[in-house]
């Protein structure tokens, strides 16, 4: 179903998520998934850290997930860049979405 007309707008930030599913040679699949978000503007976070340039990833995110019947063992992931606060512990957070 389309979308009706929206009032006059600029756009300001976009979050873009791929995600790409892979059967490997053992019969097992990896779903990879990669998110991006970027800003129209100059942009500098509230923690600090330097300024980013429009269309330059504030956040640049990927994850891979083994799937192998109904668990999911621990895998690799990454963020970048990250708030230099969360840094520690995005790792550990993604895995807190699998239990």
């Amino acid at each position: 179903m389309p979308l009706s007309s929206p009032a006059p707008r600029k756009l300001m930030h976009t979050r873009a998520i791929e995600c790409r599913g892979y059967e490997r040679e053992d019969g097992l699949w990896d779903i990879e998934a990669h998110l991006t978000d970027t800003k129209t503007t100059p942009h500098t976070r509230r923690e600090g850290g330097r300024e980013r340039r429009p269309g330059e990833p504030v956040h640049d995110m990927w994850i891979r997930v083994k799937q192998a019947e109904r668990s999911l063992p621990e895998e690799p992931s990454g963020s970048e860049p990250t708030p230099p606060a969360a840094a520690p512990q995005s790792t550990d957070d993604y895995m807190g979405y699998f239990g």
